[in-house]
């Protein structure tokens, strides 16, 4: 394909200089790797006689800590940003979301959590929130980590991992994700580098509690003791001032350690570390055996260096021939992919404002001339209603130069319909100049529209029922408020079923979910459009009856309490259960949906507490 001449010139380029790169990176690596294991073995025989040997190993153990605690924090921040995204009410998206970062991650549990802090999602057994200081932080618009805790519930030690739950930082928090990770994890993750068997080493906070700890210091612990229970915590007496940390040796004869602790930059932890004296001593003739050791390996890569920096000498012309026939294969293979794809293909001149098609004339015809986009327009090829913004997206990437990306209706050749088309401008850069073409792709999107339009509508809907959720209810109650004449009032029936809990403890969740598709449909018979029945999850529902009174809004109550009982017995659960109602009648332009849950929710209650099957509002008052 001619347009993509200049893409030859940089594999040409790129393969002349790959062998060379292949032997200096060979080079760098082994002199990285001789330095490394020389470093790393001369500090196991003298970090017991050095500060500064005990202080790279701290960096080594925080730096990899770290390290850990950074990759578990961004499968949280990753999970939060696709839950984020997700229309309200998501639950089996948010579920989903949450197993796929579960599985990649380390932790014992997971969570999708609201501001009221209940679990929306979770994986994990159940919600522990022991650490009440984590959820505030995230709902605080912060990240990161809470102290370590002791769960009464699961009665091990833990800490979160936590994000907040926003579109954008501009807006407001919405939720939480947490993670759980158990303190035993960190010591499958945590290697000490330079330190002998004997040696004993802490991670922990100020308070004592101990995130990772040595099996040499864990055998001085009890139960519910701390690290300054321990030897290590009475040496170090109280916790040091300085980022540097403090050092200093304990003891006298076979006993003396020397000993470092310092601040991990990790939440409030601090890591504590000693070495016997007596144990880790380096003599010269060690030191030399491993920079001869050291300078061997250096000569065997720049042997190795030379040979491959000859062979490429002789291969070179070689390779850039099979380069130049492998990229002319490679154009005829991507004309002929692009044949049989949704996608077409346009270089676009950001001088003279044309674009050209990359496809390949058939025998016999002649090659595409340049078209301008505003042609497109004229000829009706693009729908008049995005004309405007299928331009803007040329004029953009001339002005920025950056890529640039729109969807748009637009008529495929040979075919009468607009489908929706996603169009994609990308400038070709070239190092040091100013870019002169872009790359326009047209991918017809028009199933993926469709799909995202039946997700949507499933997103108002209860899987189980079938009937409305709580989203949908509140997209309802604004349809009505947008409506030229919006009713001056609504009723709000909110109910739930008695002794649902021991049928499905009783005859198990299948009998369940027929009791409660039933009720479902009963609700829908007893109030028909323009009434509307909602699952609220669980055994709870709602009615909403536009343009209702106190005398329908109470008689649908009775009808209720009258028929869902009757409609148990048929299905001969042999568990009696009934229904318990509360009624409330708003203005929903005045009131919103929320105040008037709210006292429905009064009046269930009230209805629950005293054994009766509906209560209103109206009757709360007149009490």
């Amino acid at each position: 394909m001619k347009h993509l001449s200049v893409f030859r010139r940089w594999a040409r380029t790129a393969r002349q200089l790959r062998l060379a790169l292949v032997g200096l990176t060979l080079l760098f690596v082994t002199l990285v790797l001789s330095t490394l294991d020389f470093a790393l073995q001369l500090n196991r025989y003298t970090i017991a006689s050095s500060q500064h040997a005990l202080q790279n190993t701290a960096r080594s153990c925080i730096s990899m800590l770290d390290s850990y605690l950074e990759r578990q924090m961004g499968y949280v921040q990753r999970a939060a940003t696709a839950i984020a995204s997700l229309p309200e009410g998501s639950g089996e998206e948010v579920r989903q979301l949450l197993d796929e970062y579960f599985q990649r991650s380390d932790f014992a549990q997971m969570w999708a959590v609201s501001l009221d802090k209940q679990a929306i999602s979770s994986q994990g057994i159940s919600l522990d929130l022991s650490s009440v200081e984590a959820l505030d932080n995230a709902f605080a618009g912060q990240s990161g980590y809470s102290g370590v805790y002791t769960s009464f519930t699961y009665h091990d030690d833990r800490f979160y991992v936590y994000v907040p739950v926003r579109v954008s930082p501009e807006q407001p928090v919405t939720g939480a994700v947490l993670g759980v990770l158990k303190v035993d994890q960190l010591e499958q993750v945590l290697t000490l580098y330079g330190l002998s068997d004997e040696s004993r080493v802490a991670v922990f906070q100020p308070d004592g509690m101990l995130a990772y700890a040595s099996s040499s210091l864990k055998a001085q612990l009890q139960d519910g003791a701390g690290f300054w229970a321990t030897e290590p915590g009475q040496i170090l007496g109280e916790l040091p001032e300085s980022e540097e940390g403090r050092f200093d040796t304990a003891g006298s004869g076979d006993d003396a350690v020397a000993w470092l602790c310092t601040p991990t930059g990790i939440r409030d932890w601090y890591l504590y570390q000693d070495v016997p004296q007596n144990t880790l001593l380096a003599t010269n003739a060690q030191e030399t055996r491993l920079m001869m050791l050291m300078a061997l390996k250096m000569l065997a890569a720049s042997v190795v260096m030379l040979v491959l920096l000859a062979v490429y000498h002789r291969q070179r012309e070689g390779q850039v021939q099979r380069a130049e026939d492998s990229l002319r294969t490679s154009n005829q293979l991507l004309a002929m992919a692009l044949q049989h794809t949704a996608i077409t293909l346009f270089v676009y001149d950001l001088s003279a404002h044309t674009m050209t098609s990359c496809a390949e004339p058939r025998p016999g015809e002649k090659a595409p001339k340049p078209t301008e986009p505003a042609l497109l327009v004229q000829n009706g090829t693009v729908a008049p209603q995005h004309s405007t913004g299928f331009l803007a997206l040329f004029h953009e990437i001339r002005k920025t130069q950056e890529a640039v990306q729109g969807d748009f209706m637009v008529r495929w050749p040979g075919q009468s319909e607009y489908r929706w088309t996603r169009m994609t401008l990308t400038a070709v850069r070239t190092p040091g100049q100013t870019p002169s073409h872009a790359i326009v792709t047209f991918e017809d999107i028009t199933e993926e529209r469709r799909r995202e339009d039946e997700l949507r509508q499933r997103a108002n809907r209860d899987p189980l029922t079938d009937l409305y959720n709580r989203r949908g209810l509140r997209v309802r109650v604004n349809e009505l408020l947008n409506q030229p004449a919006p009713p001056k009032q609504a009723a709000l029936l909110m109910m739930d079923l008695d002794h649902f809990k021991e049928v499905n403890d009783i005859l198990g969740h299948p009998i369940g979910d027929v009791l409660l598709r039933q009720v479902a449909r009963l609700l829908e018979e007893l109030a028909p459009a323009p009434g509307m029945a909602v699952r609220l999850g669980g055994d709870e529902f709602i009615v909403l009856l536009p343009d209702a009174d106190w005398a329908q809004a109470e008689g649908l109550a009775g009808r209720i309490c009258d028929q869902l009982p009757g409609l148990a017995s048929k299905l001969e659960l042999g568990v009696p259960v009934g229904v318990s109602v509360g009624v409330h009648l708003f203005d929903p332009a005045a009131e919103s949906l929320n105040q008037a849950y709210q006292k429905t929710d009064v009046a269930l209650y009230t209805a629950k507490r005293n054994r009766g099957c509906w209560v209103s509002t109206r009757s709360l008052r007149e009490l």
